[in-house]
């Protein structure tokens, strides 16, 4: 079931399809993203990222980086869940602004369920 925080991100792509010609500038932006479960909908992670390109493909799907980053690589890879998992984005003028926004999407994803998405852990 999707819910309206899901519907605020248009044009979902599934991650193991994404390539770097999605995102403007080759991915070298700031962005708000949201990953979902794409057979049902489910908001699974809000991020931001001051640069795309670093954030999904180097630390994501390449697994490099800190614990949260290494635990969302091992979440897609754990019974080949990347073949459901979509992703969506909103570019920001500035990393401060995919802050803002990742705070809002994630506050109302809460106040609509009750809990953080799955695999969003962190406040």
């Amino acid at each position: 079931m999707q819910d309206t925080t899901s519907k605020a991100f248009q044009n979902w792509i599934a991650l193991k399809s994404l390539s770097l010609s999605h995102f403007p500038s080759y991915g070298q932006c700031s962005i708000v993203y949201a990953l979902r479960n794409g057979r049902t909908g489910e908001i699974l992670k809000f991020g931001k990222a001051s640069c795309a390109r670093d954030r999904i493909f180097r630390n994501y799907i390449g697994g490099a980086g800190g614990a949260t980053t290494k635990r969302i690589h091992d979440n897609l890879f754990a019974d080949a869940e990347i073949e459901h998992v979509e992703i969506a984005w909103n570019q920001t003028t500035t990393g401060a602004g995919a802050e803002l926004a990742e705070k809002r999407y994630r506050a109302k994803y809460v106040a609509e369920h009750g809990h953080r998405p799955l695999w969003d852990l962190r406040d």
